[in-house]
C-alpha cells in the first residue's frame, strides 16, 4: 500500500511506512543511511540539519560529496550532525547542478521544494 504523508519536511523524526514514488521525493531518513542508494552521478541536494536550517549544494559525484557532509568535512555542515537528507536529484552534468542550486536557492525555488511535501523512507 503506498502512502504520502503530507507534512512540514523540517519536522524528521518520525516513522513511515511506504515506498519511494519518485526520484525527487523528499527523504527524512539520516543522512548515513542513504549514502549506500545514491548515484555516484552529478546532482543536488537538500540537507537538513539539527539547528533546523537548511543547506543546499550540488556536486559532480553525489555519493561522494554527501559522504564527506556526513564525516565532517563539510564547513557549514559539520557541527549540525546528524544530518537529513530532505532532497537530492541526478542531473546529467555539473554545469546543469550549479544551475539547479541556484534554482533552488531562489525564492521561487524555496517555494517549489516546499510543495514537494512527499515524504518517502
Amino acid at each position: 500500500m503506498k502512502q504520502h504523508i503530507k507534512a512540514d519536511y523540517k519536522s524528521a523524526l518520525y516513522e513511515f511506512d511506504g515506498s519511494n514514488p519518485s526520484p525527487t521525493t523528499i527523504f527524512m531518513n539520516p543522512l548515513a543511511e542513504q549514502l549506500p542508494n545514491l548515484p555516484e552521478t552529478p546532482g543536488v541536494y537538500v540537507l537538513l540539519g539539527k539547528n533546523g536550517m537548511h543547506y543546499t549544494g550540488a556536486a559532480r559525484n553525489l555519493r561522494e560529496r554527501l559522504r564527506d557532509h556526513q564525516a565532517g568535512r563539510g564547513k557549514r555542515t559539520k557541527n549540525q550532525r546528524p544530518l537529513y537528507l530532505v532532497y537530492h536529484e541526478s542531473i546529467s552534468n555539473y554545469s546543469a547542478a550549479l544551475e539547479r542550486e541556484t534554482f533552488l536557492k531562489s525564492g521561487k525555488g524555496r517555494e517549489w521544494l516546499a510543495g514537494q511535501q512527499t515524504v518517502s523512507p
